[in-house]
């Protein structure tokens, strides 16, 4: 996300890792990156905004997350799901992930 009427560019990560089946621990991260407006303090003097934008950052993605948990609750595995046109890049993201599911499990390489 980038604010530039701050200066701010944030990155916001989601970042599962399965555990057990049906269990996924999710860590979250967030980083800020200042960029203009530099001229008027020094970076040192920065660093405390910029902690509190990471703080404040992490605390509001983590309460977007948390209401999504009982959507994830219920979620349940597509061989084929129905994509729409605000997917995105969702076919290549799913070809490059496509290394990592077990080779019992992982998704038809006919997938839309």
């Amino acid at each position: 996300m980038t604010i530039p009427r701050f200066g701010l560019r944030l990155r916001m990560l989601a970042l599962p890792t399965p555990m057990d089946a049906g269990q996924v621990e999710l860590r979250l991260a967030v980083s800020v990156r200042r960029h203009g407006l530099r001229g008027t303090l020094s970076g040192a003097l920065w660093r405390p905004v910029d902690s509190l934008v990471q703080c404040a950052a992490l605390r509001r993605l983590t309460r977007e997350v948390r209401s999504d948990i009982e959507v994830w609750r219920h979620k349940t595995y597509l061989d084929r799901p129905v994509l729409s046109a605000g997917d995105g890049p969702i076919r290549e993201y799913r070809s490059w992930a496509r290394q990592f599911y077990p080779a019992a499990r992982a998704p038809s390489s006919q997938e839309p």
